[in-house]
């Protein structure tokens, strides 16, 4: 529910800091907006930067900072269509005030700080704080823009780019639209059979874990309020960072403990080390990379979880060499794609993206699935996923290998959220089990 900011007299020390924390706040999104729109920097990247490198900054204010410039991303849709700068970088402190004010209207986003922001523009305190009477979000934002001299009526569609909306795949509702604009939770991975004992490990830092119904060891973590990479049970590699539509991917491959397994896209290796923990460290997961940092962070994330049977190599994505075709048990595509399944998570991805990756992306796509497909034994399983939320990248990709690979057919495979039998391909969406959103194809070698 909005509230208003209210009219209390705020003493003046505490004032002058609530001032210096919106200056701040206008500051970082400023830079932010420039390294998003301009340079194509990942939102979270650069913030983190910007933390790292001004130690004034509390963790109040980072917590602060980081709410107001994701807010921002998140409902940027209807802050540039309502105040015309479309893709502008350099946008002006009337216009950047315009957007904390729009995002905290949309939001329900109610701090002091407000009250300097309005100050950039010709907005009362009285006028903004009768907005908190108007219960729905983009009524309440219409509102406000008419106070900000702007004729706009927001529409859903405006919240996600509009070449997107014809290649999603799934029609973008009203529910599509209330959950993309939410954050959703952290999920965790336990590498650990003692559950119980994993999430007393975590409520001893103020953590609740709540495992899944049906997918015991994946746990959400509504209000991760600390850093999960510096406790206790992430050191002795008791859990990993992993969402839940992830680990459905994971999932969907099925290994056997013994079995030969190749991560071919392997990328900071989090289906790997899933995949080593579904075989019961028994077989071999090879994961490889075109990246050899990433790779080398796999190392330390399994040696730390104390996994022997995972082994780690380069690969560009060519044709295998010989002696690895018709090698594997399985074979795991996790291919490059435009990670618009995590547009909830990175709102700021929805701007960086282009139409034209749905023209490039599907051509590499299939390029590596082709080549990996070579690796895959007769009677074994191959793998495509992606953490893609267009269709283009996902059933299009599977529909094209099948026409050029007799040799491979779909296999169903029961839905890890669900335990419902689907038809060979499987695609996560938000509402699923508020997470990102994955797609996994499984295919059997005849």
């Amino acid at each position: 529910m909005y509230q208003s900011i209210g009219r209390k007299k705020t003493p003046e020390m505490n004032f002058s800091r609530i001032r210096t924390q919106a200056n701040t706040c206008m500051t970082v999104l400023a830079q932010t907006l420039d390294a998003v729109l301009g340079k194509s920097t990942p939102a979270d990247k650069f913030v983190s930067s910007y933390f790292r490198n001004d130690k004034r900054l509390g963790s109040r204010d980072r917590r602060l900072i980081s709410q107001v410039v994701f807010s921002v991303f998140r409902q940027f849709g209807f802050l540039r269509a309502a105040f015309h700068e479309h893709r502008s970088i350099r946008a002006s402190g009337h216009t950047l005030s315009l957007y904390m004010l729009g995002a905290s209207v949309l939001e329900g986003f109610t701090h002091e700080v407000c009250r300097c922001w309005l100050e950039h523009v010709s907005i009362s305190e009285n006028d903004f704080d009768a907005l908190s009477e108007i219960e729905e979000p983009l009524e309440r934002f219409k509102a406000f823009a008419s106070l900000a001299g702007a004729e706009y009526v927001p529409e859903i569609t405006d919240s996600v780019p509009e070449w997107a909306l014809p290649e999603l795949a799934a029609p973008f509702d009203g529910r599509f639209y209330e959950i993309l604009q939410t954050r959703p939770p952290m999920w965790i991975r336990a590498q650990t059979k003692d559950i119980s004992g994993l999430t007393a490990s975590l409520a001893k830092q103020g953590l609740r874990a709540v495992p899944h119904a049906r997918i015991a060891n994946a746990l959400s973590i509504a209000d991760a309020h600390v850093n999960l990479y510096t406790i206790e049970a992430f050191r002795k590699g008791l859990f990993e960072l992993q969402d839940i539509s992830s680990q459905c991917i994971g999932l969907a491959c099925m290994p056997s403990p013994g079995e030969i397994w190749w991560d071919a896209c392997s990328g900071g290796g989090g289906k790997a080390l899933q995949l080593a923990s579904l075989m019961e460290r028994k077989g071999v997961v090879t994961a490889t990379d075109i990246r050899e940092y990433k790779l080398l962070d796999l190392k330390k994330r399994a040696a730390r979880a104390a996994f022997p049977n995972i082994r780690t190599a380069e690969w560009n994505g060519k044709e295998p060499d010989r002696g690895k075709r018709d090698l594997y048990n399985g074979v795991l595509v996790d291919a490059p794609c435009s990670s618009s399944g995590r547009w909830r998570r990175n709102p700021d991805a929805r701007w960086i993206a282009q139409p034209e990756w749905l023209e490039e992306l599907p051509a590499t796509q299939k390029e590596i699935l082709d080549h990996a497909s070579k690796a895959v034994r007769h009677g074994g399983v191959l793998v495509y996923a992606t953490c893609s939320m267009f269709r283009r990248e996902n059933a299009d990709v599977v529909n094209a290998f099948l026409e050029t690979h007799p040799e491979f057919r779909l296999e169903p495979f029961p839905n890890p959220l669900t335990g419902e039998l689907n038809h060979g391909m499987q695609q996560i969406m938000p509402w699923d089990a508020d997470c990102d959103a994955s797609f996994a194809a499984r295919f059997r070698r005849i």
